[in-house]
């Protein structure tokens, strides 16, 4: 059998090209404010900042004298750890305080 060679016509579809109008949208009208930034370093986080070290390491003496004057193992492990947890909370601080203090210098 003969195979029929059927070709379909193609339909050219062409699309409607149309200008769209820019949509305008309301602006709402607020009033202009300055924004008012704080320093990076204010006396607020200066002062916050020492009374914190002042704390811990209030805090760290009074471990370390603890862990001296017991004799129970308990104790003795129990101010060892928070000793540590307040000494390195101090550094920790020590290091904040320190970078705000260059800040301020070297902004003068």
């Amino acid at each position: 059998m003969p195979k029929k060679n059927i070709r379909k016509a193609k339909r050219s579809v062409k699309k409607k090209v149309t200008a769209k109008s820019p949509v305008k949208k309301s602006k709402a009208i607020t009033a202009k404010t300055t924004p008012q930034t704080k320093p990076r370093f204010s006396q607020e986080k200066f002062s916050l900042v020492l009374r914190g070290l002042f704390f811990f390491i209030i805090l760290f003496i009074i471990s370390l004298v603890l862990y001296g004057i017991t004799t129970n193992v308990f104790w003795n492990n129990f101010f060892f750890i928070f000793m540590i947890i307040f000494g390195f909370v101090s550094v920790a601080l020590l290091i904040v305080f320190l970078i705000i203090a260059f800040y301020r210098m070297l902004k003068r």
